[in-house]
């Protein structure tokens, strides 16, 4: 955790308008310096206390800036929705199937990084690309659709796209389970240290 301190612009006045505040009155009202004196350190030293500087702190979890993840799986959160709304206009049903198996392994990759955030260092390379190309395969793909279909150009166009869209599903959950393997690696070596740590203390057979 990271603590950012910022800096009191009126702290030091105001304390000191405090503590001169008190000084007059102590000394108005019983006519003592060192009573006044003591009000006087009193009121700024409280003065001080009262004003001190607001602190922002800065959270980060697994090396990675709680507001810099939050706004990743927000932006990402978005695209897998729209993702979604382009799946569900695919007029053929197989296209649709295998578009929608894309937007099921994004949602259980981010999910994955919420759950495990250090998860996102493995799979920021694959989501600065991959989740932008699937994106303006499926618009061009339903851009085409809506053309004549007759044309061989257009035809070997989206017979390629459909192709490939079963390919892109399968490299989606490829990278979630690189993802969960990590997670099994991590789970592997708690528990070894554990049984190392109850064997040393002698907890264990």
């Amino acid at each position: 955790m990271i603590v950012v301190m910022n800096p009191g612009k009126f702290q030091g006045p105001a304390a000191a308008l405090i503590g001169g505040g008190l000084f007059f009155l102590f000394l108005f009202l019983f006519h003592q310096f060192l009573p006044a004196l003591l009000a006087a350190v009193g009121g700024f030293v409280a003065g001080l206390l009262l004003f001190q500087p607001s602190r922002e702190v800065e959270v980060v979890i697994d090396g990675i800036p709680a507001e810099t993840l939050k706004t990743i799986l927000e932006e990402h959160s978005s695209r897998a929705q729209y993702i979604r709304e382009l799946c569900q206009r695919m007029v053929d049903e197989k296209v649709r199937r295998d578009s929608l198996r894309i937007y099921k392994f994004y949602q259980e990759i981010l999910s994955d990084i919420k759950k495990d955030p250090k998860d996102l260092k493995t799979a920021r390379s694959f989501l600065g690309y991959y989740p932008d190309a699937v994106i303006k395969i499926l618009e061009r793909y339903l851009d085409l659709q809506k053309r004549p279909t007759s044309d061989p150009a257009i035809v070997n166009s989206l017979a390629k796209a459909e192709g490939m869209l079963k390919q892109i599903a399968d490299a989606f959950e490829k990278q979630l389970t690189r993802l969960l393997q990590d997670d099994v690696m991590d789970l592997d070596t708690e528990l070894e240290l554990l049984r190392r740590t109850m064997q040393s203390e002698g907890l264990s057979d």
